[in-house]
């Protein structure tokens, strides 16, 4: 083995130096795809944020989408609208393009009921389409009234959204956590 003083330099061969920059740029890849899952999860669990709007937010939140919205489709624990009702998801802007909104009595593991909001785009086959929101807490059931009618628990509706209903989110032991009456 020759020494510095002996003639040679102590550098780095070319095949050392490809092997170290390889190295390094799968490094860098692997430390980049990190990054970008990171971000990833965090944006879907901002999404998922529980925030228990304040009844009257959710009477808004509710009249907006159902004036935006021409079908539905409603269950005692669920009500889809269809319609074109979607929002940006910074400024809930309202952006008018196709979409299916669900609302519907959710159990977290903890045993507490939410009533949540879906929104997913139908002309967007992106993987970033849908939003879910926690809104309001303690919802159990969802009831439909029409004019001179109390629609029965188990009933199913569908059609064009009536121009006159009341729409009861109901809490545990039969009391109403918010009531909206609508007239279009």
């Amino acid at each position: 083995m020759k020494t510095p003083s002996q003639g040679r330099c102590a550098a780095f061969t070319t095949i050392e130096l490809l092997a170290s920059l390889t190295l390094t740029s799968l490094l860098l890849v692997a430390v980049l795809g990190l990054v970008g899952l990171l971000a990833k999860g965090r944006e879907e669990l901002s999404q998922q944020a529980t925030s228990n709007y304040p009844p009257i937010a959710v009477e808004s939140l509710l009249r907006d989408d159902l004036a935006n919205s021409t079908q539905y489709e409603l269950t005692v624990t669920e009500l889809k609208l269809l319609g074109h009702a979607a929002r940006w998801k910074a400024s809930t802007v309202h952006t008018h393009r196709p979409t299916e909104i669900v609302y519907s009595v959710f159990q977290l593991a903890d045993g507490d009921t939410w009533l949540r909001r879906e929104e997913v785009l139908l002309d967007s086959e992106s993987n970033k389409n849908r939003t879910v929101q926690l809104v309001m807490q303690g919802v159990t059931q969802i009831r439909f009234q029409l004019p001179g009618e109390l629609v029965a628990v188990d009933e199913k509706r569908t059609g064009k959204i009536p121009r006159v209903f009341v729409l009861i989110l109901m809490g545990s032991g039969e009391q109403p956590r918010a009531v909206i009456r609508w007239a279009s």
